[in-house]
């Protein structure tokens, strides 16, 4: 696993400020507007001079994502002389793809013509392919905030068919451009904030999300393979559901029905009830129509909150990085799973009485866990649902 994001290039370094509570949030300042917002910015990247030069022409999201599939790839110690190249895939997630680059290209004057192949979505993956060496395809999926469960789905897919040998699977978003703010603000759904707790999921305060760049990346094999070569495991993806509500733009269903069928589709595919479920890691963007759709659709899958499974809620921690929010999710969840611990949803001092949940908002929990959902959801009516089991 690999993560790059605000106050984290990796994942001890995320998991840290998972348990601890870090918040690492910025002000910055809107040129065009004058307006203040907060964001969760990634900063400095630590690429290796090849990699540098590899993305010295992308957009920002390139970047994040080789720092993250960097990590990914040497945790899965696999040797390259050993997989065949056309044998191992690239999949990734992304709302926005080369949105800063895009952004870039229509204000400024002069044109490069290596802009024609950096502004594509493509390039992300690509970029990812060229630098560990796959050639099995270098494939980008957009699907709202979903984008990265989208990614996931398909590279599971491929995975079954024998396709492919292995996968390399991230989400990723560089949404802190600021067009695309001022947009976010518009919609009314962008915390102003200027304070550390301005993302605050399911809180009865909350005043809207934070947003924040970062990728998140997975390297997948079938399990009878890692355990040939003796690998080891950080866990197993059940399932994964996806579906949409597309006349939903901009927001969920208000009792959340289509996330409700996706959470029970997702757990007939890993062959579970909902009693075997120990801790559900929600979407929780901290904007009030969405969080409380969300809880509803908990609390109508699993019941009153005391039946409920626990659940958390992490992007106070990351911010919310869009497509790339799902393989944040996944990460963090696999390593509550291996470590059996929830950490505390921070920034939700006074859970909301709209959102009925057993949300752990105290301390860390330590518990036995055995198997997980993650939960996201996104514009035109995206929503995912991503079984995680030990």
């Amino acid at each position: 696993m690999g993560v790059c994001c605000a106050g984290a290039h990796d994942v001890p370094s995320l998991w840290h400020n998972a348990i601890k509570g870090n918040v690492c949030l910025e002000i910055r300042n809107l040129a065009r507007t004058g307006s203040k917002i907060p964001v969760y910015a990634a900063g400095d990247l630590s690429l290796s001079p090849s990699d540098r030069h590899l993305t010295r022409r992308a957009d920002r999201a390139a970047a994040l994502s080789l720092s993250a599939a960097r990590e990914a790839w040497g945790q899965s110690r696999h040797q390259e002389e050993i997989l065949a190249p056309h044998r191992v895939g690239v999949f990734v997630g992304s709302a926005r793809g080369a949105v800063g680059l895009n952004d870039f290209n229509a204000t400024r004057g002069a044109k490069r013509p290596s802009d024609s192949a950096y502004t594509t979505m493509s390039s992300i993956a690509s970029l990812v392919a060229t630098a560990l060496k796959a050639e099995g395809n270098a494939i980008m999926l957009s699907a709202t905030c979903t984008s990265g469960a989208a990614a996931l789905y398909q590279a599971l897919m491929t995975l079954r068919s024998g396709a492919l040998d292995v996968a390399i699977v991230g989400g990723v978003d560089a949404p802190l451009v600021e067009s695309l703010l001022e947009q976010f603000i518009l919609t009314g759904i962008a915390s102003t904030c200027t304070t550390s707790d301005a993302l605050r999921p399911f809180d009865q305060n909350r005043c809207g999300t934070v947003f924040g760049e970062g990728a998140g990346f997975l390297v997948l094999e079938r399990k009878e393979s890692a355990q040939k070569r003796g690998a080891i495991s950080l866990g197993e993806i059940a399932a994964v559901a996806l579906r949409c509500q597309p006349t939903q733009r901009t927001a969920m269903d208000s009792e959340g029905l289509l996330l409700q069928q996706v959470i029970r589709a997702c757990l007939a595919e890993a062959k579970l009830d909902l009693q075997d479920i120990d801790l559900l890691h929600l979407h929780g963007t901290g904007t009030k129509i969405n969080d409380a759709s969300e809880s509803r659709s908990i609390k109508n899958v699993f019941g009153p909150s005391g039946q409920q499974p626990f659940s958390w809620a992490s992007k106070a921690i990351t911010g919310h990085t869009l497509g790339a929010s799902s393989l944040f999710q996944v990460i963090l969840t696999l390593e509550a799973i291996r470590r059996e611990i929830i950490p505390c949803t921070v920034n939700c001092s006074n859970l909301d009485t709209d959102c009925m949940l057993r949300l752990n908002t105290e301390s860390l929990l330590s518990r036995p866990l055995r198997s997980a959902i993650c939960t996201t959801s996104g514009f035109w009516g995206n929503s995912s649902s991503i079984v995680l089991r030990k």
